[in-house]
């Protein structure tokens, strides 16, 4: 999880200056006076104590190509990780900046929260130096947002009005590629049916990344005969009987057939095989199916009748 720091674009700086300019006393279209708490020497566009604060509606979009801000779900991921995986120091301090001026500040993962106080909607300011309020996009209700307040060694998440000003700091966008989506809660991507990776850009076990994972890949017994393959439900079943004489250890297996049959037979019908050569002719990965897995299809196409309509569809 990756952290961007203030982002103090002009062009940003400049947005703010228009929601904090007292304007009308000079003429000039400048930041004439500022704010209360406003530093008139950069257009009023930060604190005097050189932070900048953002409204909610504001903080959704100033983040930097790749990067968001964050949700409720991201901070509570930081938050039970910098108390599980930071011993000896609370989450607190595994997140401020040493420069904080707590003996107890570590800044254990980096992310060097400093208290930049806040503006409340009435737009008074609270001073510098207590907490560190920071954005999510999370909403609650109409006007409430969520926010993490860093304060008094706690760390704590709870909604407020969208009109008050925090910090903001911006977290890298996470790649699930066309095929996902990030899921904060889980945080992972969720992938598409059939796609896999921390990315989405794999397909699953049998499936062709060729056409984009909607058809299922052909097998290969231990003598090179290939098999169709077709998808019902969850599962991957071969589209064809199985029609070798070899195991899939090298071993000879016997490949029964009946009698008074066309000389094709074991290429378009395959094999007969006793119990103790069905289980060792499937191919690697592959498996006899158990009455469950046949169980499971049948339930998946509404009984013997469905799978015939299946087959022929093949």
């Amino acid at each position: 999880m990756l952290f961007y720091p203030k982002n103090r674009s002009k062009i940003l700086h400049q947005h703010w200056c228009f929601m904090h300019i007292k304007r009308g006393k000079d003429g000039t279209g400048k930041c004439a006076v500022c704010d209360e708490g406003w530093d008139i020497d950069t257009n009023c566009t930060e604190l005097l104590d050189g932070y900048i604060l953002y409204t909610w509606k504001d903080a959704q979009n100033i983040c930097p190509e790749g990067w968001e801000l964050p949700s409720k779900d991201d901070f509570d991921h930081l938050i039970a990780y910098a108390e599980t995986h930071k011993t000896g120091s609370k989450a607190f301090y595994a997140l401020i900046s040493t420069a904080w001026g707590l003996s107890e500040a570590t800044d254990d993962l980096g992310f060097a929260a400093l208290p930049a106080g806040s503006r409340s909607a009435d737009g008074s300011f609270s001073n510098p130096g207590p907490s560190a309020k920071f954005w999510t996009s999370t909403p609650e209700g109409y006007a409430n947002r969520y926010m993490l307040e860093l304060t008094n060694g706690l760390t704590l998440l709870y909604s407020i009005t969208m009109y008050s000003a925090f910090s903001v700091r911006c977290i890298q966008t996470p790649d699930c590629g066309e095929h996902g989506e990030w899921d904060g809660s889980l945080q992972k991507c969720v992938c598409d049916s059939h796609f896999t990776g921390a990315a989405c850009k794999e397909c699953e076990t049998g499936w062709n990344i060729g056409d984009g994972c909607t058809t299922t890949l052909p097998v290969t017994d231990a003598a090179g005969k290939t098999y169709k393959t077709v998808a019902i439900g969850d599962q991957i079943w071969m589209a064809e009987n199985m029609a070798t004489d070899q195991a899939t250890d090298g071993s000879a297996v016997t490949c029964q057939e009946l009698t008074n049959q066309d000389p094709q037979f074991v290429d378009h019908s395959g094999c007969l095989y006793n119990l103790n050569d069905a289980n060792k002719v499937c191919p690697s990965g592959w498996h006899l199916p158990t009455k469950a897995d046949f169980e499971a299809l049948l339930t998946t196409v509404g009984g013997a009748n469905g799978i015939t309509k299946h087959y022929n569809n093949i």
